[in-house]
């Protein structure tokens, strides 16, 4: 099977935001994403929001037209330094990005997000692993509450992907899927067979967090 990845690219962050002074760091996010928003290439703010398990922890997913519109029309720009000018100050710590490439539309991105990133083995193909785990994936899609769920693999290094899955409520993931879902046992074996296979060290090897989101910007 030949993946043929939708036009956009995603450029996914984890960032910590500056929570001394929540109502400034959000002015300097809302700020920074008017800048970005009159860059050639930029189409929008997918998702933010904040990490559950994860407190002081927070994603950004933006969606560009092409790789080139992010890491060369707009960070090489003269609007990029003002873009970091007014952002001084809006996080602490470490920041990771990478970006993205999925092969149908993203889901509807409902106020629940498992955000979960895959290291697969240095030998994965990824057409194959991609073919079987999104197929086996529909267990989960049929789910009370589930709005969808696409997997993007990342352009900087091609083991590792993102998997992006939609749910109305937590209650929808926690319980209706995880404990009262009639075939949930035989869902989860037919994935989890499929992860042993393909992922570095199993289960251990994906890395699931519930995202609460927030209006763009506000990831404070």
């Amino acid at each position: 099977m030949v993946l043929t990845p939708t036009k956009s690219v995603y450029e996914a962050i984890t960032y910590h935001p500056n929570r001394e002074d929540k109502e400034a760091t959000i002015k300097k996010f809302v700020e920074g994403i008017e800048i970005q928003k009159k860059s050639p290439g930029f189409v929008g703010i997918v998702l933010e929001g904040n990490k559950k398990e994860v407190p002081g922890e927070s994603v950004r997913l933006i969606e560009w037209e092409s790789y080139e519109a992010h890491m060369d029309t707009f960070r090489n720009s003269p609007a990029f330094a003002e873009f970091k000018k007014v952002r001084e100050g809006s996080t602490v710590g470490e920041t990771e990005m990478a970006h993205y490439r999925f092969f149908t539309p993203l889901p509807k991105i409902p106020p629940v997000i498992e955000w979960v990133t895959i290291q697969l083995k240095q030998d994965t193909k990824f057409e194959e692993y991609y073919t079987e785990w999104n197929k086996a994936l529909d267990g989960v899609r049929k789910a009370v509450g589930c709005t969808g769920i696409e997997v993007g693999q990342q352009v900087e290094d091609p083991t590792k992907a993102l998997q992006i899955q939609g749910w109305e409520t937590m209650e929808n993931h926690m319980i209706d899927f995880k404990q009262k879902q009639a075939d949930v046992a035989e869902v989860m074996a037919v994935l989890t067979e499929i992860v042993n296979k393909y992922v570095e060290g199993g289960w251990k090897g994906c890395k699931g967090v519930h995202v609460l989101k927030t209006e763009p910007g506000h990831g404070a």
